[in-house]
């Protein structure tokens, strides 16, 4: 989950035109052609998904008899 908040922080800045002085693409990851608003929202999609998933274990969790401080 932090890293797609990272990776989305990272979009919004370059889409703002913040840069930090050295280079925001990384070789090793390639050059991703979509158009940053929509690598935006594949990411923010990505997010909702993983905390959905999320919300669904701690909720079996709690079904189980699992208090919601032993899964952190």
């Amino acid at each position: 989950m932090n890293d797609t908040d990272q990776k989305i922080a990272q979009l919004k800045n370059i889409q703002s035109g913040a840069t930090s002085g050295n280079s925001e693409m990384q070789l090793h990851h390639g050059y991703n052609m979509d158009p940053l608003p929509d690598q935006i929202k594949k990411l923010e999609d990505k997010k909702t998904q993983i905390q959905t998933q999320m919300d669904a274990i701690y909720e079996q969790a709690r079904k189980n008899g699992i208090e919601p401080g032993q899964l952190r």
